[in-house]
């Protein structure tokens, strides 16, 4: 199985995935007393592409990383407003700008 295959054999990418590079950790015992660990950036979104030469091959015992998107857990953040205010309520927030709407 490849890179690629594993990605959508799970299901596809979520919304907040960093779909540019996957990070691919391969251990491999080396004269069969230590554990020696390499590690790949796998340009996941060509190799999902079917681009030549950008998937890899996965082996036994391999760990594939998708990371996500930099603050993108805080782009549905929430703020309650409550007390003796005109409109008290919820109200959707972008933290990294500082800016409620």
């Amino acid at each position: 199985m490849t890179a690629a295959g594993l990605v959508q054999l799970a299901g596809g990418f979520k919304r907040g995935a960093y779909t540019e590079v996957a990070d691919l950790t391969r251990y491999e015992v080396e004269d069969g007393t230590k554990v020696v660990g390499d590690h790949v950036s796998v340009p996941i979104a060509k190799a999902m592409l079917g681009e030549p030469d950008s998937d890899f091959r996965l082996r036994d015992g391999d760990v594939l990383t998708v990371g996500q998107i930099s603050n993108w857990q805080d782009l549905a953040a929430t703020i309650q407003i409550k007390g003796e205010v005109a409109h008290p309520g919820g109200y959707g927030c972008l933290l990294y700008t500082s800016r409620c709407v």
